[in-house]
């Protein structure tokens, strides 16, 4: 019970955090994150909020400056370790060890 109250607690001061840089009313937020925490994480996530215009939702798959990111290649000697420890742990999953 006490990790229950930890984490709803950490997830009130993160919801505060995020309100108060987005230009919200960190206090609100914090009341209401108290009692829904996890529905005003959601909201903070997919709106943004602008003096002038309002709230508005945001696109999640440019996010919130509204500009695609750069696509990246990554490197080979990454591509490889990682497909050498999927085999690894793919090994170790069906022998057992």
């Amino acid at each position: 019970m006490e990790n229950y109250f930890l984490g709803w607690g950490t997830l009130v001061l993160i919801n505060t955090a995020l309100a108060n840089i987005d230009g919200r009313s960190p206090l609100a937020y914090f009341v209401g994150s108290l009692f829904f925490g996890p529905i005003l994480t959601l909201v903070l996530g997919v709106t943004k909020y602008d003096p002038e215009k309002g709230t508005s939702f945001v696109s999640l798959s440019l996010g919130r400056s509204g500009v695609a990111a750069p696509v990246t290649r990554l490197p080979n000697w990454l591509i490889v370790t990682a497909l050498i420890g999927f085999g690894v742990l793919f090994w170790a999953i069906l022998t057992g060890k």
